[in-house]
């Protein structure tokens, strides 16, 4: 009886195992694609290429797939998600760059191709960075910093290559700003996005209006709209005006005079242009003024009539009326006054502060004690170096290798080469309200702008 229940044991693990193989052997397969802007977003699909899921790795990309694309076409797909992120701000100049990785045996050309051409279509340039690999470590730092192992293995050779970054400075950073971190070792603290050499974070930003812009390809100079290309580089390196080349840095020295390190022994060190504003004496010269024993000013009348009561000058007496003064006068000693506001204190020197035009002051500057300071050496501002009894500072700066143009095109503002025989005419698209204002999809940004560091 056991013998018998052992087999009929063993003969139903052995069809559930079957069944289970089974399934496995014959389940969908599903491949991967993971798509990082700044928006991080994974894309499940099978064979037929529908769409079973479509996952947001961060926030930014709840911004970009907030419809419903299972059993979707992964054409139309990726359709939509270029629709939505050419509407957005992580588009930079009708450029946008994207980290593409796959997983299964699919053709990821195919794919990336179809995606450019989505882009293209709207003027839009992709530029698309291929992750081929991910391993183990990449997929557990992902889902630390909410992102794709795609973009941590590219963050990874950021780090490689500028050694002193470290991942917290990069895990939220758009993919651009990874390039460029990669290609010339400029990154922001939190807070900040990377552009150019520049930091920029974010003060105010309104929707731009429609108005007339060049097409793409194009630069707007002078008013118009001339045919635009790369600037092309030689190896020779060169630097703005005002600075110097050298051991391939550009440097510039401001150089000052050094301010004396003057000790007081007693009072406060000041410029006599504190105390006198007015008058003839060196207003930049320095003493040490000592105010224990200075005097205040004494109240005078304006008038050889006016009497002093209460601290006031007064007008009177003028005879009073039924033993009383009329509204607004004072009865003192018989007689009736009335208050003069057009005092004045006198100092020693003669010199008049009148309270009612705001130059009074609590202590007569002239019977200061004025003592010349003792020096101690030289000091600078901060920022300067001491150096010869001058202050020094030293500005180095990256050199740019020297630009030109290609044939039949010209250098404006030492970046951009244009065409004026190629003139295009303006279309509609968008604009913002002003010039330091920056284009990011439909919205005007005003930045604050701090240089970057590397």
């Amino acid at each position: 009886m056991k013998k018998t229940y052992l087999i009929s044991l063993i003969a139903v693990l052995l069809l559930i195992v079957g069944i289970t193989l089974y399934e496995i052997m014959n389940k969908p397969k599903l491949y991967i694609i993971t798509l990082d802007i700044n928006p991080s977003i994974q894309i499940n699909f099978n064979k037929e290429k529908k769409v079973k899921k479509v996952v947001a790795l961060n926030e930014d990309a709840k911004k970009i797939i907030s419809d419903n694309f299972k059993n979707m076409s992964l054409n139309k797909t990726l359709n939509i998600i270029v629709e939505n992120v050419a509407n957005s701000e992580f588009v930079t100049e009708d450029e946008v760059s994207i980290i593409f990785y796959s997983d299964g045996d699919i053709d990821k050309d195919e794919i990336i191709n179809s995606m450019r051409n989505s882009f293209d279509e709207k003027n839009i340039y992709a530029d698309v960075i291929v992750v081929d690999k991910i391993t183990s470590k990449d997929r557990k730092l992902a889902k630390k910093y909410n992102i794709s192992p795609a973009k941590i293995s590219y963050i990874n050779s950021v780090i490689k290559e500028n050694n002193n970054i470290e991942i917290n400075n990069l895990a939220d950073r758009s993919v651009r700003e990874l390039r460029e971190t990669k290609e010339n070792g400029w990154y922001c603290d939190e807070g900040y996005i990377l552009e150019g050499t520049n930091c920029l974070k974010e003060k105010s930003r309104t929707s731009a209006s429609i108005g007339e812009v060049c097409p793409r390809g194009y630069y707007m100079y002078n008013n118009k709209c001339y045919e635009e290309t790369a600037v092309l580089e030689t190896g020779k390196l060169i630097c703005d005006i005002e600075y110097v080349l050298k051991d391939k840095k550009c440097i510039k020295e401001e150089v000052i005079a050094a301010e004396p390190n003057y000790i007081c022994q007693t009072g406060e060190l000041h410029k006599l242009g504190d105390f006198f504003p007015e008058g003839d004496v060196n207003h930049e010269e320095v003493y040490c003024v000592d105010k224990t024993n200075a005097k205040a000013p004494t109240l005078r009348c304006l008038t050889h009539n006016h009497t002093m009561i209460n601290g006031k000058c007064a007008n009177g007496p003028k005879p009073t009326i039924n033993g009383g003064c009329i509204e607004g006068d004072y009865l003192v000693n018989g007689g009736c006054y009335d208050i003069d506001n057009e005092d004045q204190w006198v100092c020693p020197d003669g010199r008049i502060y009148e309270k009612s035009k705001g130059t009074y002051v609590e202590l007569c500057p002239d019977t200061f004690k004025y003592t010349k300071p003792t020096t101690n050496g030289y000091k600078c501002n901060e920022g300067f170096k001491l150096k010869d009894n001058k202050c020094v500072r030293t500005e180095k700066i990256d050199p740019h290798h020297e630009r030109y143009c290609p044939d039949g095109y010209s250098l404006i503002n030492n970046d951009k080469c244009i065409n004026y025989s190629n003139i295009a005419n303006k279309q509609d698209g968008y604009v913002c309200p002003k010039d330091t204002m920056k284009l990011r999809g439909n919205k005007c940004i005003d930045y604050e702008m701090i240089e970057a560091k590397k």
